[in-house]
């Protein structure tokens, strides 16, 4: 039998799973609204931080994960890796697109993204519900 990279009986697996239940009901219920308010600004100060923000939400879309997933898959000594990472990504995109209905939070509007030059892609995992490409948690 194979060992695989997740155990999903692991403590470490198991509290991640709680951290994420227990913050998703903190932005259900509006207590994030701070920080996001925060976040937000921050993005909004100048093109140079709009520009990171831009490169952190793009670097997590599911499309860069999973070309990189296939690259670990095609080299031999990582290929356990990109198999967990493919099996990852389907489940994490599937439940993703699930709990945004769920929550139904929207995406603020950013009138910065045009002068940034980085296009910013839509969700078009979390076509489940109404308003699901508008959804922005929780992100991908």
């Amino acid at each position: 039998m194979q060992k695989w990279i997740f155990d999903m009986r692991s403590r470490p697996f198991v509290l991640l799973v709680a951290a994420a239940v227990v913050w998703t009901a903190l932005v259900y219920f509006g207590a994030t609204e701070r920080i996001d308010g925060q976040a937000y600004g921050f993005a909004a100060e100048s093109p140079e931080s709009a520009a990171a923000m831009a490169y952190v939400t793009e670097a997590g879309d599911a499309v860069n994960l999973l070309v990189f997933a296939v690259a670990l898959f095609v080299w031999r000594r990582t290929r356990r890796v990109g198999i967990s990472l493919m099996i990852a990504l389907v489940v994490v995109t599937l439940a993703t697109g699930y709990v945004k209905c769920g929550v139904d939070r929207d995406r603020p509007e950013a009138p910065y993204e045009p002068e940034i030059g980085i296009p910013l892609s839509q969700d078009t995992f979390a076509l489940f519900c109404e308003g699901g490409p508008r959804a922005s948690y929780p992100s991908g």
